[in-house]
């Protein structure tokens, strides 16, 4: 046995343990680990391990609060329940706890700094209460910092199992993500008070207070965060409205042909129009109202730019980037054929779009992003979570690496585990030698001749060095075009002030379509709110339809198959209209976001067997919109 202290939990499960030898372990399966109670140190001193110590100093703090939460339902009861607000009663108000009223003055500092351990044991857990905190602004739709009052932050113990990093470092009690919400939101007012005198350039300068503020870009919330980065944008340049003239015919391609030039694809005419252009410096102020950076005309279409078109050229630009008619993306290694039908297809910018030209496309696809970023209309784009963090710079690390490419992580762990052990004897090399498999399928050396070098005991260190920094860095450059065109469109300090998630929801938004939202902005022509079918509509798109079926759908009506956050709908609205034509099959005005639906379905299954059937057969027309 080896004695040493657990430093945090990873993603994936695993631990990073930190050795007394100073060596360190970063992702170490459970069953390597054995917990001691009590150990020696170089003093002779006994000390408890940390992860044990804070555990039991978390266990006796909830404990006082339990009490006090019980304390405060006993006299909610005498009080018959009155409270001026509903959602407060039988909570234990943080600000009961600033105040000492729930823990006595030696014990306050002890309870915030518990809490802090605690968190800070459990990786992601402040990310997750943010994440928490934000869906709530935007429920409540709330704008300030101080809207939110932490004992009126109140998720159901089934909402809270959506986060269980913040559910595991609350034990499942609301009180405690109640202060530490407290603590995050005092946090932030000094910081958005200090972002004036902040020089952005310092920002990956270690130890310095730009690189402090960076480091905790995460823990900040959206909607102060999104107001500042709203203002950088508006103090600088609009670009004018242009006109994008595009042929939908010339687009179509041939099974098996590239368009490496970037000439004939819709997004290859589009980048060829527009890459000079300050199209993409649309004003951020005019988000939710229909902000376009510029008007769509398909001259070989009897189309009229109302909207629709342009949604249809994005995201028809977007289906190609995330296809063989470009040379610039490339699935990842887990989406084989067999899953592509099971999960979410993931893409990566292609590591052998090394050409000029290709690097000026891909520059272009950071000024779309840079354009969604500014204007809310999403790319629906499916990347890997390392892209966004190659975008930030920021690490990647194992959990990202193995959401590209199980093999590779099933190599890397194996081997890593054998050189912990520490045997000679029991180290299986099974053939490898000093080469990887690329992103795009070629084989590759890791060093001059490795394709003849062997894995030994002797080496596996250095070839776990290179095989992590081969994987790490080949998607490296072509992100560093991407995030070129970005930061033509997104001044980079903004850019530092997102985290990668934040980065991803809002140039792409998310793939899964929130009903309930969609039903919220909904108005109906022709029809009532109760009629039946409008119940029908809404229960094949909530209990029959799939997500990939509730897309086509979104499409079908609206050109595009990611809804605005609940913020940004503005004036937006999604409308249900009725028609009198003799058939069953829908019709749509994307320019409208209108849906247009028959009265003449008699039941539920037959607007089931009818209403998906007439959206698939005229996917993707916009001819005559």
């Amino acid at each position: 046995l080896y004695p040493g202290r657990i430093e945090r939990v990873n993603d994936d499960g695993t631990y990073c343990i930190h050795y007394d030898d100073g060596d360190i372990w970063q992702n170490a399966p459970e069953n390597f680990i054995q917990g001691r109670e009590n150990v020696k140190d170089k003093n002779t001193k006994k000390r408890e391990n940390r992860f044990v110590r804070i555990l039991n100093r978390l266990n006796e703090t909830i404990k006082r609060v339990l009490k006090a939460y019980q304390e405060a339902k006993a006299k909610d009861k005498k009080s018959d329940g009155k409270s001026k607000d509903k959602r407060s009663r039988g909570k234990v108000p943080p600000s009961a706890v600033s105040k000492k009223q729930v823990l006595d003055k030696n014990n306050y500092m002890n309870f915030l700094e518990t809490i802090e351990e605690n968190f800070r044991l459990m990786p992601g857990a402040d990310e997750e209460l943010v994440r928490l905190v934000n869906q709530q602004y935007r429920d409540d739709e709330l704008n300030d910092i101080g809207d939110l009052e932490p004992q009126n932050l109140d998720p159901s113990g089934m909402a809270l199992s959506g986060y269980p990093r913040l559910n595991s470092a609350c034990r499942g009690f609301i009180a405690l993500a109640q202060v530490r919400f407290l603590m995050l939101r005092i946090m932030n007012k000094l910081v958005f008070r200090s972002l004036t005198y902040i020089d952005f350039n310092d920002m990956l300068i270690p130890r310095t207070l730009e690189n402090s503020i960076h480091g905790i870009r995460a823990k900040l919330f959206w909607a102060p965060k999104y107001k500042w980065m709203t203002d950088v944008m508006k103090n600088g340049k609009i670009g004018q409205k242009g006109i994008l003239k595009l042929r939908a015919m010339k687009a179509q391609l041939a099974e098996g042909d590239v368009d490496r030039d970037g000439t004939r694809t819709l997004f290859g005419q589009a980048f060829q129009q527009m890459y000079d252009k300050d199209w993409f410096l649309v004003d951020p102020a005019r988000v939710g109202e229909g902000a376009r950076a510029f008007k769509v005309n398909f001259e070989d279409l009897a189309a009229i730019d109302a909207g629709g078109p342009y949604r249809q050229a994005i995201t028809s630009m977007c289906r190609e980037l995330q296809s063989s008619y470009l040379s610039l993306m490339v699935l990842t290694p887990n989406c084989n054929a067999e899953d592509q039908q099971k999960q979410r297809q993931l893409w990566l910018p292609n590591p052998a779009a090394t050409s000029r030209n290709e690097a000026r496309m891909l520059q272009f696809i950071g000024k779309l992003m840079g354009l969604a970023f500014r204007s809310d209309r999403f790319l629906e784009l499916d990347l890997a979570s390392c892209v966004w963090k190659h975008l930030l710079h920021l690490e990647v690390g194992l959990a990202d690496l193995k959401q590209i490419d199980e093999n590779w992580y099933i190599i890397y762990t194996n081997f890593e585990a054998m050189l912990k052990r520490g045997s000679e004897s029991s180290f299986e090399g099974q053939g490898c030698t000093f080469t990887y498999r690329s992103l795009d399928g070629r084989t590759l050396e890791l060093i001059k001749g490795g394709m003849d070098v062997e894995v030994t005991f002797q080496n596996c260190g250095k070839f776990l060095r290179l095989y992590r920094s081969a994987r790490e860095q080949e998607i490296s450059r072509q992100c560093r075009e991407i995030r070129r065109g970005l930061c033509t469109v997104v001044p980079p300090e903004v850019l530092a002030m997102c985290s990668p998630a934040e980065l991803e929801e809002r140039i792409c938004g998310s793939p899964v379509i929130d009903i309930n939202l969609l039903e919220r902005h909904t108005d109906y022509n022709g029809f009532k709110r109760h009629d039946n079918i409008i119940k029908w509509f809404w229960k094949l798109m909530r209990e029959k339809y799939n997500e990939v079926e509730r897309r086509k759908v979104l499409k079908f009506a609206w050109a595009a198959s990611r809804l605005p956050v609940e913020a940004n709908w503005g004036s937006t609205k999604f409308h249900i209209a009725a028609h009198n034509y003799a058939d069953k099959l829908p019709r749509a005005e994307t320019c409208f976001f209108t849906l247009k639906l028959p009265k003449t379905y008699e039941s539920y299954e037959d607007m089931s067997a009818n209403f998906l059937r007439g959206i698939e057969n005229c996917e993707g027309a916009i001819d005559g919109d």
